[in-house]
């Protein structure tokens, strides 16, 4: 996948948090879920798994019909390429709708 495709990912996955919201949680056997706008993450995840979920859980959002095996290739390529401005992108996102009541 090229460089341009995957940032236009990102960017899609990005519009989608906005409108989300996010709640952490202990989750026993995922690291994280989502339904419709609601995202739940397992709140005893490291930072960076906890942005990669943030990731994953994102491209469901963007792209509601894909398989779980497409998001998992897409998350682990754009995560393989990601820039380290795209990460402090995604951990702001985190923060927000974190803290979005």
């Amino acid at each position: 996948m090229g460089r341009s495709l995957l940032d236009l990912r990102f960017l899609q996955v990005i519009c989608a948090l906005r409108k989300s919201r996010l709640y952490e949680r202990r989750l026993s056997d995922i690291y994280g879920k989502c339904y419709k706008q609601k995202i739940t993450i397992d709140s005893e995840l490291h930072t960076v798994m906890k942005l990669r979920t943030l990731l994953h859980e994102g491209l469901h959002l963007a792209y509601p019909n894909w398989s779980e095996k497409r998001v998992v290739a897409t998350e682990k390529e754009i995560w393989r390429r990601i820039t380290a401005r795209q990460v402090e992108k995604l951990a702001r996102i985190y923060r927000r709708i974190k803290g979005a009541a």
